[in-house]
């Protein structure tokens, strides 16, 4: 009886891990996603010229870069309203992991002897 639990447990197990891994394609197309995001993705312009927040115009997909969104009652001078904040996921941080996969950020050096060698940075890591 206790073998048969036992064994139950595992296939359990064994389903719940297919049925929540992540394939490494799926991974780098999330990180994609929070990589390419931007702020404009979830604003538009009303009637004034003033952005507001549009969920409606993102995508299921642009969704996941959106880490908090929070909405206040404020006072202004012209009244009670609103104020929506929204945040991204760091983005910095998912680009280095895509640049990583990718190989596109060589760390690794051997170095002998005394004589100093000078080091250049690849273009992508001088502007992170």
């Amino acid at each position: 009886m206790q073998t048969r639990v036992a064994e139950l447990q595992e296939v359990a197990k064994q389903k719940a891990n297919e049925d929540f891994a992540m394939s490494a394609e799926e991974l780098l197309y999330r990180l994609t996603l929070i990589g390419r995001a931007s702020i404009a993705d979830y604003m538009q312009l009303d009637k004034t010229g003033q952005p507001t927040i549009a969920f409606d115009q993102a995508s299921p997909a642009q969704m996941y870069a959106l880490n908090e969104c929070s909405v206040d009652d404020i006072e202004t001078k012209r009244g009670r309203g609103k104020r929506t904040k929204i945040k991204l996921t760091d983005r910095i941080s998912a680009l280095k992991l895509i640049g990583q996969q990718h190989g596109m950020f060589k760390n690794d050096m051997t170095l002998s002897g005394g004589t100093p060698i000078p080091v250049a940075l690849s273009e992508a890591e001088q502007l992170l």
